[in-house]
């Protein structure tokens, strides 16, 4: 399977350095008789450090966002194959507050509570029984350890921890195109590889996640210029609103 290259921004970045003044070199032809070389002008050296380069300030890590924001393939056609590294940084801190009305058994002291995400540190727990002497035992995947709860009593749990953020990337079709593109073909979705479709992330974490679209040899006719997005959700915030990114990706036939 073919390649096709993808047009890209690149930076080009010109570095200056010091030049040294010449110096007067030793006659090529000896005299008759010893003459003094001339003593050469001073080397002025050249810096060990070069000058800073100013680059674009790349978005901050308290900010969820991905990049590219807009993708073009060129020259593309029938049996080849197009990849990009889509980059996708968490914003999220994680930070996670929840209320739990937690009932024990006679005689029990120790209970593993539910959350909605899935735990990566423990902060703190407070609960409204008195009598409750409560410790963090352990986390992992969707529940909380507890030790330390009066038996056969009733309380409300605040618990405070740090989950992951588990993101959404999949294909989808556009909701308006470029001048002069049309939407992809249906078929386009079936032609589109991400290679984690369900990235997890630690707080303030940044991955890299390869797409590509590869389309078969005996798909004919196809549009000259069509488009389609790739969506990215944070999944693991739940709710009814979910902030939805996209990257677009604008395909030039052959």
């Amino acid at each position: 399977m073919e390649k096709v290259n993808l047009i890209g921004l690149i930076l080009l970045v010109v570095l200056v350095g010091c030049t040294q003044p010449s110096i007067m070199p030793a006659p090529s032809t000896p005299p008759s008789t010893p003459t003094p070389m001339p003593t050469p002008e001073p080397v002025t050296p050249i810096p060990t450090q070069l000058a800073p380069i100013t680059v674009p300030d790349e978005p901050p890590k308290d900010k969820t966002w991905i990049s590219p924001g807009k993708v073009q393939v060129g020259n593309f056609y029938p049996g080849a194959r197009a990849e990009w590294m889509l980059t996708i940084n968490n914003g999220n801190d994680g930070v996670t507050s929840e209320v739990k009305k937690v009932t024990t058994d006679p005689g029990e002291v120790k209970a593993t509570i539910p959350v909605r995400s899935e735990f990566y540190r423990f902060i703190k727990v407070t609960s409204d029984n008195a009598k409750d002497k409560i410790v963090f035992v352990s986390g992992e995947g969707k529940g909380i350890t507890f030790n330390g709860f009066e038996p056969n009593s009733g309380r409300i749990l605040t618990v405070d921890y740090i989950r992951y953020s588990q993101y959404s990337v999949k294909y989808r079709e556009p909701d308006y195109t470029a001048d002069g593109y049309e939407a992809a073909p249906k078929e386009a979705k079936d032609w589109v590889i991400i290679a984690d479709p369900t990235p997890i992330f630690l707080p303030r974490e940044k991955k890299e996640i390869l797409v590509a679209v590869e389309i078969p040899k005996d798909i004919q006719p196809l549009p000259k210029r069509w488009e389609f997005w790739i969506s990215v959700i944070d999944i693991s915030m739940g709710g009814n609103i979910q902030t939805e990114l996209a990257s677009r990706w604008l395909i030039n036939m052959r």
